[in-house]
């Protein structure tokens, strides 16, 4: 599934995609930015993004691993 968005950081629940089974390809289009794509999986238990296309900022970088942190409570705190 791919969706394209003014932010590469995966949205709050982004993890309900992927626990469905279907990895998500998130394109980043904001106005500005570099056109980075990447994907967001599941493998053995833990999140994963890494990046198809460009790359993120420091800022992005803090953003996008607070938000996998956080989709991993979501899921442990589920079991």
């Amino acid at each position: 599934m791919t969706c394209a968005r003014r932010d590469i950081v995966p949205a709050p629940n982004d993890y309900k995609v992927v626990l469905a089974g279907y990895p998500l390809m998130i394109d980043d289009i904001g106005e500005g930015h570099s056109g980075a794509m990447a994907s967001l999986e599941i493998t053995n238990g833990q999140f994963q993004f890494r990046f198809i296309k460009g790359d993120a900022t420091g800022e992005e970088n803090e953003r996008i691993q607070a938000r996998l942190n956080r989709f991993q409570d979501i899921v442990q705190s589920k079991h």
